[in-house]
């Protein structure tokens, strides 16, 4: 029998508000198609709109259903992950394009002297401000709807989707049209507190509240005025891992040894509440000189220490109304302004902080946000410079990598030009090689402590394995079920087959039993063998580098190939590394190292492999091999990358004692670095100025 005809509608989040949108739409639709099959998917809902939904469309011939997919299963027809598609490609070309337009070329020709700003607002607009107006999800989306219009039988027309009103709704429709989608823009009558309390009050008010009920009901202290330091200091960025006293662990302060710097010099920044300053912390920053300083008051659970309250004052009202009045008329004129105006409100208190503290380098790993754009102007404006290092493996352009810095220290030569397609506004991007290199040598002998362990309790061949995390929503996310499918195939060999070693080296151990459900048990069993070692260390991540897992093993694997750095490090460290690329993204680089040599599609094709080469050595050819692209990695290989920014670091921070100014320093540290390591190694992309 022949099915009938299809037609599907999409409802972004099923609310009782959007019902009264989206009903006139499907009765209209329904007395134009009375002989149709009709089915309505929710991707978001609350309980009201949904009973409400289910006997409203009941009654008008409508099947509801939630509009189940996976970010794992929505692939192109070259089997490559679409999730990986929109963001690294469709998002990025939006905002390249959108940064190009008549209107954004118009609104900057006003103030071409703000390309920080620009950058900032570049970002904002692919990024949304928030995860729920986020384009790359909202592309997604649209990709998934068209994935399974295809699999729907009988389906006709054009997909219909209701999308919750947002920013740029022209290019958000013309994009869904040219898939073959209309996209209705409706709204789903729910409030976000959180949004509507930055847009009344702005980032200052809302800090100033935040910080009266930690004075107030907490009673922690706070300082907004003081005496700056004398001399001039330099900032880090702490992020979880701090080990002044063990370099062989990560550290963000990997970069202090071998600097030359003073800890007096350094004061260590504290703004992440999930894992706060306590004593312990503090007592290794006075043990080595340091200073601690609070931007965040979840960000220490120490009493002696004050807070930095940064909602004195407005240092910048003319300069900030005279940019408000430049938006005009331009397109989302309200959107802009509200971002505009958020961020000279947060680029004022970092100014002052800086200022307070005298701090006149600063530097950070954590370029995934604009928050690093509005510090990079705040250090500026108080006569400092902004610096930013890589510490993960990029390939291709993002809108959350995108960069605005003074400085940003980088892996190899190659990457400028994906900072360049990436939109980043670096005037020094200097070569220094891959950061972390220089633990190889410092791992190695609890490397090998780890190898005798499990080699005394049986294990013949050890396999290392990272994982790369996983999020409880798999629609957005690599989700919990492919993270369990992969631990499940290399526990059941480690019980199965006695010569079999493994090492894992999750990036995030605190949640990986909740993340593995019910393949926990099988953990437990497999540790119970002797032959499976788990590192556990770390609060935000796991405290030990990827390298003395590969180093402990004579093969490693990275589960995901499309966020590749754990494998990366693993190679460079000479260990015989392969890529699981599960989610599919071929256009990568590294297949060009080989497939089924380097990169595998499946668990049972790279074990075959494994089991190949241990039974008759180099019987596959270039197995784990990347010698072809290490150069392109890392420029240097000679282990003294973090030594090359140290130093850097501390020529620009001795510039600023010396009383030179600003752009004299940056200058004078270029020139002395291209002297020493080459001219080739330093570069300008879209210089600031």
């Amino acid at each position: 029998m022949k099915p009938k005809d299809c037609f599907l509608f999409f409802v972004e989040n099923l609310t009782f508000f959007s019902l009264f949108y989206v009903l006139p739409s499907l009765f209209v639709h329904r007395l134009k198609n009375v002989q149709s099959k009709n089915t309505v998917y929710f991707i978001d809902k609350t309980r009201p709109g949904f009973f409400l939904a289910r006997f409203k469309l009941w009654f008008l011939g409508f099947e509801l259903k939630k509009f189940q997919f996976r970010q794992f299963d929505v692939r192109d027809n070259e089997n490559d992950s679409l999730r990986l598609k929109v963001n690294h490609m469709d998002v990025s070309s939006f905002k390249e394009g959108l940064a190009k337009s008549e209107f954004f070329t118009a609104l900057f020709a006003k103030f071409n002297e703000r390309p920080i700003l620009k950058t900032f607002l570049v970002k904002q607009i692919a990024l949304g401000g928030s995860p729920r107006l986020s384009l790359g999800k909202i592309f997604f989306l649209i990709c998934a709807i068209k994935w399974q219009a295809t699999k729907d039988e009988g389906f006709l027309g054009n997909p219909v989707l209701f999308l919750n009103r947002r920013p740029w709704p022209r290019y958000i429709a013309k994009y869904a049209e040219d898939r073959g989608i209309k996209a209705k823009f409706i709204s789903d009558g729910k409030i976000d507190a959180k949004e509507v309390l930055v847009k009344f009050l702005g980032p200052r008010r809302i800090k100033f509240l935040r910080n009266c009920y930690y004075r107030l009901v907490k009673r922690k202290k706070f300082y907004s005025k003081g005496v700056p330091p004398s001399s001039p200091h330099l900032g880090a960025e702490y992020y979880g891992q701090l080990h002044l006293g063990d370099p062989k662990m990560y550290s963000d302060l990997f970069f202090y040894p071998p600097s030359g710097l003073q800890g007096k010099d350094v004061a260590i920044v504290f703004s992440v509440p999930r894992d706060p300053l306590d004593e312990q912390k503090l007592s290794e920053i006075k043990k080595h000189g340091m200073n601690a300083v609070i931007v965040h008051p979840r960000a220490t659970v120490v009493s002696s220490v004050p807070i930095w309250d940064g909602t004195t004052k407005l240092v910048s009202a003319e300069e900030k109304k005279s940019v408000l009045d430049s938006v005009g008329d331009f397109p989302e004129p309200r959107w802009l302004k509200q971002e505009i105006k958020n961020y000279f409100e947060e680029r004022d208190d970092w100014q002052q902080f800086f200022e307070s503290e005298n701090i006149k380098v600063y530097t950070t790993w954590f370029k995934y946000t604009s928050l690093h754009c509005v510090m990079a102007d705040a250090i500026r404006r108080a006569g400092g410079v902004m610096t930013v290092y890589q510490r993960a493996f990029d390939e291709f352009p993002s809108p959350d990598i995108t960069t605005a810095a003074d400085v940003v220290f980088a892996f190899s030569k190659e990457s400028r030009g994906f900072e360049e397609r990436n939109s980043s506004f670096i005037p020094y991007h200097i070569t220094v090689g891959y950061l972390a290199d220089f633990r190889f040598p410092l791992l190695r002998e609890l490397a090998r402590e780890i190898k005798n362990r499990l080699q005394q309790n049986g294990a013949k061949h050890i396999l290392a394995y990272f994982d790369e995390n996983s999020l409880d929503d798999d629609r957005w996310h690599f989700g919990h079920e492919a993270t369990r499918e992969n631990y499940a195939f290399l526990l059941e060999k480690v019980l199965k087959e006695p010569w079999f070693g493994l090492v894992l080296k999750p990036k995030a151990f605190k949640t990986l039993q909740r993340r593995l459900g019910n393949i926990t048990p099988l953990l437990d069993d497999a540790v119970k063998t002797g032959r499976c070692f788990i590192f556990k260390e770390g609060a935000i991540q796991v405290s030990y580098p990827p390298a003395v897992a590969a180093l402990a093993a004579d093969i490693a694997v990275h589960g995901h190939l499309y966020a590749a750095t754990a494998g990366m490090e693993a190679a460079l460290a000479g260990v015989p590394t392969l890529l699981l690329d599960r989610e599919g993204w071929s256009v990568s680089k590294f297949y060009r190292l080989g497939q089924d040599r380097v990169v595998f599609s499946g668990w049972d094709q790279l074990w075959k492999a494994c089991e190949e080469n241990r039974e008759d050595p180099g019987s596959v050819a270039g197995l784990g091999d990347w010698s072809p692209l290490l150069n392109d990695l890392d420029s240097f290989r000679d282990g003294r990358a973090a030594e090359r920014m140290g130093i850097y670091l501390k020529w620009l921070l001795d510039g600023f004692k010396e009383g030179k100014p600003r752009e004299k320093i940056l200058a004078d540290a270029a020139e002395r670095y291209a002297r020493q390591w080459g001219k080739d190694k330093i570069t300008s992309i879209a210089p600031m100025e």
